[in-house]
């Protein structure tokens, strides 16, 4: 369950992360190498997404790493900030991050990944 909510609020750590870099700046990407890197951007968010999802530990530790590099980032900028909104919007984003990087290091979250999937029924008759 705490990896679901986790997962959950990654995905909403992200878009949130969009909504910052193109309605609060107020800037949408204006060329084709922008856009195209933005689509890469999201690629990688879902396949992060998907593998965290699919009991890959590797994702859940470069999630973990990415969130907390990311964490010290956005935590600095709004001490710089003139914005209220822009500073409410930074801490909700710090809040998720902090949020994902706690549910992933949870002991019951280290249990789902280190669980194998279940296996496949034998149809009856059938020797290993």
């Amino acid at each position: 369950m705490t990896v679901s909510i986790a997962l959950f609020l990654f995905v909403a750590n992200r878009v949130t992360a969009l909504f910052i870099g193109f309605i609060l700046r107020g800037t949408l990407p204006n060329s084709i190498p922008i856009a195209v890197a933005v689509a890469i951007g999201i690629l990688i968010i879902i396949g992060l997404a998907i593998s965290l999802y699919a009991r890959q530990n590797w994702a859940r530790w470069l999630v973990i790493v990415l969130l907390a590099i990311g964490l010290v980032l956005f935590s600095r900028r709004i001490v710089y900030m003139t914005a209220p909104l822009h500073q409410v919007v930074y801490a909700g984003v710090c809040i998720l991050q902090l949020s994902v990087i706690a549910l992933l290091l949870l002991p019951s979250s280290a249990r789902w990944y280190r669980q194998k999937k279940p296996a496949e029924p034998k149809s009856f008759g059938e020797t290993s």
